[in-house]
């Protein structure tokens, strides 16, 4: 069996138990993120579920427990719920995940809610200030408890580059260009606009994809680039145009 039949056949066994479960009270059932973008890679990446229902109980959520923990075993996070009108009401607080998802879904099943949801600019750029700058800070504190290990600093640019590629979508988004899909793609483009260096970036997916170690001589210079490059970011988007 190929892996894209595998994942369907996943994706099919969870559409059946969700709407046994929940019937009328599911609006929907979306696979978002990479998986839903054609950008899935077998190393890293999972299927994102977020369920869209009615109405929201300790009961109700109970019900899906058992199908909950088969999918997670499966190697999967658990699925985001979240009633209709938590979606309708959050977008200001969430423009950031929401506007990932409108952009790479699949409806699974039901009525395809974020089809017209509409982001307002000036919270997207809010929410993507507060994460580069929560980022950057994180980054500081592994680095603090991991820089006595080559391997360690390897695996934590590794781990933190996705989230990191997906800010530089947003920031692009914000720039009013036209952001492609393949995360090599967004680093090209994202580089030659905001002028920061694109043979780190491209070096690190590089090595993320394929494998292949560095040389723990090599780990803690390319760190300092990173961290410098990154923390170049907060200053970019700070100097966006504001919302009028």
């Amino acid at each position: 069996m190929t892996e894209e039949a595998g994942l369907e056949r996943v994706l099919k066994a969870l559409v059946f138990e969700m709407k046994s479960i929940y019937g009328d009270n599911l609006v929907a059932l979306f696979l978002y993120g990479s998986a839903a973008s054609g950008d899935f890679h077998e190393k890293f990446s999972d299927l994102n579920i977020l369920c869209v229902l009615r109405e929201i109980s300790v009961e109700l959520l109970k019900k899906a427990e058992k199908t909950v923990t088969w999918f997670v075993k499966k190697g999967n996070p658990p699925p985001l719920f979240f009633t209709l009108e938590e979606i309708e009401q959050s977008h200001d607080v969430f423009p950031i995940e929401f506007l990932d998802i409108q952009a790479n879904h699949r409806l699974l099943d039901g009525t395809d809610i974020f089809e017209n949801l509409e982001i307002e600019r000036e919270n997207h750029r809010l929410e993507l200030e507060h994460e580069l700058r929560t980022k950057l800070i994180g980054l500081r504190q592994s680095f603090l408890t991991v820089s006595h290990d080559a391997k360690a600093v390897e695996d934590l640019m590794l781990r933190s580059l996705s989230a990191f590629v997906t800010l530089f979508r947003h920031i692009l988004i914000l720039m009013g260009e036209s952001v492609p899909v393949p995360k090599r793609d967004i680093i090209q483009l994202f580089c030659a606009k905001a002028k920061v260096d694109e043979s780190l970036f491209l070096g690190l997916l590089k090595t993320r994809e394929e494998g292949q170690p560095m040389t723990a001589a090599d780990v803690e210079p390319l760190f300092q680039r990173y961290y410098e490059e990154i923390g170049k970011l907060t200053k970019l988007v700070d100097r966006l145009p504001k919302a009028k």
